[in-house]
């Protein structure tokens, strides 16, 4: 798949305590923010992953490839977050 053509998609993060946050894609872009909108950094997330964090998103196909890669990622900081992904 292209870049120009690379799947939208949505997800949106619920951790342990609730705290709710979304990444979005459109097209090779992504952005991170929590539940007021806010931007944030894949670091604010992922700490020292933020950067396989975003390879993960350029690379997947689509939202579900993307929510089971991150799952395992965080799974590696025991952030066992549940991931929706919101087409």
């Amino acid at each position: 798949m292209s870049d120009n053509n690379k799947a939208n998609f949505r997800l949106r993060i619920t951790d342990a305590v609730g705290n709710t946050s979304f990444i979005v894609r459109k097209g090779t872009n992504h952005h991170y923010m929590n539940g007021s909108m806010v931007s944030l950094s894949l670091t604010y997330l992922a700490d020292r992953l933020a950067a396989e964090l975003s390879f993960i998103l350029e690379d997947a196909s689509n939202g579900e490839t993307a929510a089971a890669a991150i799952i395992d990622l965080l799974k590696q900081r025991n952030i066992p977050p549940k991931i929706e992904v919101m087409l």
